[in-house]
């Protein structure tokens, strides 16, 4: 297993030699996922001011139960849209990060490239965030190492579309037997940079976002080719082409 030292820097060559650079594309990431939840979380805004204005008004305006009732199934699928948007950008920033540490093709398509698996990442984002949910019923303990068990699952898919959720999800269980805490200590070494994030007030993740996201992605890519070692690492074309 390669060292943190090690996988840091392989994302930053990584980074360096990118046709197209990490942070327009975490920029271009940013820009359109704050912009379909800001967008959204306005027109939910409205919608509730609406309901408070229709509530005042109820004991005059019987008619405004039925709006006030339309409101909550809107909602609903207002959120699932921005789930979904927002998951599929991310599917594609994290194939995005796989291509460039391996050194292939990789640009701004990229990032727009699983729209067409729309049904099936937002199926597999809501069973990751379904089972970690009911692990964390138990505790808040459980709820952080099932977050870790699962942590694999969205590379496994962009890495073989063709594979089906539950396999994903069990794969990554698999593969993260006795990496959990490896990997949950390579996130947390890059706190600092987290912090200077808050003191930019969020420029810095221009650098951070794509540096933290490389560097996942070489641990991926690293565990992968320990769990098959007939295998060269870093070789190998993806299937999300």
């Amino acid at each position: 297993m390669l060292t943190r030292a090690e996988m840091k820097q392989r994302a930053k060559d990584a980074m360096s030699s990118a046709s197209t650079h990490p942070v327009l594309v975490t920029l271009v990431f940013l820009v359109i996922s704050f912009a379909i939840t800001g967008i959204i979380s306005f027109i939910m805004q409205m919608m509730s001011i609406g309901v408070s204005i229709g509530t005042s008004a109820l004991d005059s305006n019987p008619a405004v139960i039925g709006g006030i009732l339309a409101v909550l199934p809107v909602t609903i699928i207002l959120s699932l849209v921005s789930f979904v948007i927002n998951s599929i950008l991310a599917t594609g920033l994290t194939a995005y990060y796989i291509k460039t540490i391996r050194h292939q093709e990789a640009g701004m398509e990229t990032l727009f490239a699983f729209f067409k698996f729309a049904v099936k990442i937002f199926c597999l984002y809501f069973m990751i965030q379904l089972f970690i949910s009911l692990w964390s019923l138990l505790f808040f303990i459980p709820g952080i190492i099932a977050t870790y068990r699962y942590a694999m699952a969205v590379y496994i898919y962009i890495d073989d579309p063709d594979k089906g959720i539950l396999q994903c999800i069990t794969e990554s269980k698999l593969m993260m037997v006795g990496h959990k805490w490896e990997f949950f200590v390579l996130q947390i070494s890059f706190i600092l940079w987290g912090l200077l994030c808050l003191v930019t007030c969020g420029l810095a993740a221009l650098y951070v976002a794509p540096y933290s996201g490389l560097t996942c992605a070489v641990y991926y890519d690293n565990l992968k080719y320990i769990n098959a070692p007939q295998s060269a690492p870093f070789e190998g074309q993806p299937q999300f082409n």
